[in-house]
């Protein structure tokens, strides 16, 4: 077993960092899944982002949910997202 973080491969570290139990931040959401603070902190207040936590005063995700908003967010082409509504 790797006695340092540093023995562990980068992958491995966000897998054990992203585990479904773990409230992550804002900043680890944008570290493991790319997806911008800025836009974390708007969508919590206007919507439309995935769904979070409040712990206190601060604001968590669950990383299976970060992971079903990314898959509801799936298109194969721009008509198909929701502000287009199909049209072409």
């Amino acid at each position: 077993m790797p006695k340092h973080s540093a023995d562990v491969p980068q992958q491995q570290q966000q897998k054990s960092i992203a585990s479904p139990q773990k409230l992550l931040s804002r900043e680890e959401v944008e570290v493991i899944y790319g997806i911008a603070k800025r836009f974390l902190e708007i969508a919590a207040c206007k919507g439309g982002g995935p769904v979070f936590v409040k712990v206190g005063r601060l604001t968590r995700y669950r990383a299976q949910d970060i992971e079903d908003w990314i898959a509801r967010h799936r298109f194969s082409s721009t008509s198909e997202t929701v502000g287009n509504k199909g049209r072409v």
